[in-house]
């Protein structure tokens, strides 16, 4: 990803205003980059807080209520386990993340049950980075089904970096609650591009959808509040808003 020129994108302000065109052009810079990426992603150069980390059957495993810095490639995914009570939220930065996997999701927060008041897992995505993830596995379209980014319980996805997920078979963003705030994020998605269950916030990001059932969705009397940021949605089978 380092041949990404993004230098045009960067340190825009909330008033900055670009074409569409011009974010098409970044983001098909960007799936480019993924599709030359896939194919050559054998093997895993993954660091969780500067150290190596390789996974097991796949799958990283951490505790919740602590934070992590991630960086590198994965071939697998990364599970949040709080099947017990953690006593803080679980902060990830992202540092430049790109993770392939057959998995359902890429990062997976796991609670014993859906939505049971669990402390929330919080995404930051760090400036100027670009993080992308990629789940494969080609699914028919049921409501629950897991996301590239997917929190049983809530979730914050927030910062000023770059965030692409591509689900073949899912969801593209997904928590019981969801707020994003301030990131840019390119969604291409079988199911919905970006859900809340039962609450999405959306507040001064950019959002570019190409391609997904619903681009931004709740559970059945869900809601919706958008406080601010700038949409893009091409593609899209049924709603752009469907909450």
């Amino acid at each position: 990803m380092n041949n990404l020129n993004i230098n045009s994108y960067i340190g825009k302000n909330d008033g900055d205003t670009l074409s569409a065109a011009q974010w098409n052009s970044l983001f098909t810079d960007i799936q480019s980059k993924i599709n030359e990426m896939v194919p050559k992603a054998s093997g895993n150069c993954f660091y969780v807080n500067g150290v190596v980390t390789s996974p097991t059957n796949g799958v990283i495993s951490l505790p919740a209520g602590s934070t992590y810095t991630l960086e590198g490639t994965l071939n697998g995914q990364v599970v949040i386990d709080a099947q017990t009570q953690p006593t803080a939220n679980t902060i990830v930065h992202l540092k430049g993340v790109n993770i392939i996997t057959d998995f359902a999701s890429g990062i997976k927060y796991l609670t014993p049950t859906v939505n049971t008041g669990f402390m929330d897992l919080v995404i930051n995505l760090e400036r100027d980075t670009i993080n992308n993830f990629v789940c494969n596995t080609v699914a028919t379209i049921a409501d629950n089904q897991e996301a590239c980014l997917y929190s049983m319980n809530n979730m914050v996805v927030q910062g000023v970096g770059y965030l692409t997920c591509v689900n073949k078979g899912g969801h593209g963003i997904k928590a019981s609650e969801l707020r994003i705030t301030g990131p840019h994020i390119y969604v291409e998605a079988s199911h919905d591009a970006i859900h809340g269950s039962s609450i999405l916030d959306l507040d001064c990001g950019t959002f570019f959808i190409n391609k997904a059932n619903d681009a931004f969705g709740t559970g059945d009397g869900g809601t919706i509040n958008i406080f601010g940021g700038t949409y893009y949605a091409y593609n899209i089978i049924e709603n752009v808003f469907d909450g």
